[in-house]
């Protein structure tokens, strides 16, 4: 007599090997997606850094008075990042929903001379993904990557 269908331990082997593969699935997904926010942070940082300078210095030839950041980068595509302020001035910053990844972008206009201010925190943590991937960009070891720049 010939069955149709599968046994009980047919179906029981089947189902550990997805759990297998879904165990190891799952996690790479997430390191995939943390070490996709710090590194979408990091380009517009690294952006700021190589395009404010020269934009700040031009507006300030054709106008002869200070700019701030937001008139002069803007950061699309994402709603984390916010207008705050920075000694008094308007900044960029993010912040996302969990609070373990920050970062600010701002002229700082208190300083002499006036000068870029970029930053991104992460908790120093080395079990945390975000922490592991900015050291790799960064060589940083403390959760902290800062960067001035002279404007004037």
């Amino acid at each position: 007599m010939r069955r149709k269908g599968f046994t009980l331990i047919e179906l029981i082997f089947v189902i550990i090997i997805i759990g297998i593969l879904a165990g190891v699935a799952i996690p790479k997904y997430k390191g995939m997606k943390e070490n996709a926010e710090v590194t979408n942070v990091f380009k517009v940082v690294q952006d700021a850094v190589s395009s404010v300078p020269p934009a700040y210095l031009n507006l300030l030839d054709l106008n002869g008075t200070d700019a701030n950041i937001t008139d002069i980068f803007e950061v699309k595509g994402s709603n984390q990042w916010a207008i705050k302020s920075y000694n008094g001035y308007p900044s960029w910053d993010y912040n996302n929903s969990k609070g373990d990844l920050t970062a600010k972008i701002a002229i700082d206009h208190s300083s002499n001379p006036t000068r870029l201010h970029v930053e991104i925190n992460v908790p120093n943590d080395t079990t945390n993904l975000k922490f592991q991937k900015l050291k790799r960009l960064t060589g940083e070891t403390d959760g902290t990557y800062e960067v001035d720049v002279d404007l004037e």
